[in-house]
C-alpha cells in the first residue's frame, strides 16, 4: 500500500515534543500540567514514547464554598504521572488550503500504562498515595516541515484512587 508524494516520514525516527495541558472531568478542583514525551517510530505507523507530566492543581471554587459552608468532600489532588505507550498511526492524510497550500496530518492512537502520583486532601494536611493507570489517547499530528510538528492529544488517562474522608482520614469503604 503506497501512499503517493509522503512529505514527511517518521519511520526510524526520534522525536521529543513538550506539552501544556488544561484538566477537565473534575468538579472538585482545577488545573493544569506540563508534560514531556519522546520516543521512536520504528516503522511508519507504529512506535514507542515515554511521558512525564507534572500537575498544578487547586480548588475548585465549588469545592472552596463546601470547605467554607463547614462540608468535608473527600477528593484527591493530581501530582505527576510517568507512562509509556505503544503510538499506532494508521491515518495519514493531506488537505489543501484555498488551493494555496497543503496541510500533512497523522492521526493516531496511543495505548500504554503508567504510574500517576496523587494527594489525598485531608483537614489534617494532604497525604500522598499512586496508582497503575491505563492511558487511551488520540493524538493528531499536523506537520509544519521535515523536523517540525505540531501536535493536538485528547488524553484520557483511567486510574483509581482511593477515597479518603476530609476530616478523619478514614477510607470512605470503611
Amino acid at each position: 500500500h503506497v501512499v503517493q508524494s509522503r512529505r514527511y516520514t517518521k519511520e526510524h525516527r526520534w522525536f521529543a515534543s513538550a506539552g501544556y495541558n488544561n484538566l477537565i472531568n473534575d468538579s472538585f478542583t482545577r488545573g493544569w500540567s506540563i508534560n514531556v514525551s519522546g520516543g521512536y517510530y520504528f516503522k511508519e505507523q507504529q512506535g514507542i514514547e515515554g511521558l512525564d507530566s507534572a500537575y498544578s492543581v487547586q480548588n475548585s471554587k465549588t469545592t472552596n464554598e463546601v470547605l467554607g459552608r463547614g462540608g468535608s468532600p473527600a477528593y484527591n489532588k493530581l501530582k505527576s504521572e510517568i507512562g509509556v505507550t505503544y503510538n499506532w498511526m494508521p491515518i495519514y492524510g493531506k488537505v489543501s488550503v484555498l488551493d494555496k497550500s497543503i496541510i500533512y496530518y497523522d492521526l493516531g492512537i496511543n495505548v500504554g500504562l503508567g504510574l500517576v502520583s496523587y494527594d489525598h486532601a485531608l483537614q489534617s494536611g494532604d497525604q500522598s498515595a499512586n496508582s497503575p493507570e491505563i492511558i487511551l489517547d488520540i493524538t493528531q499530528q499536523f506537520f509544519l516541515s521535515e523536523r517540525w510538528a505540531r501536535r493536538l492529544d485528547v488524553k484520557n488517562h483511567y486510574y483509581q484512587d482511593k477515597r479518603l474522608a476530609y476530616t478523619s482520614g478514614a477510607s470512605e469503604n470503611d
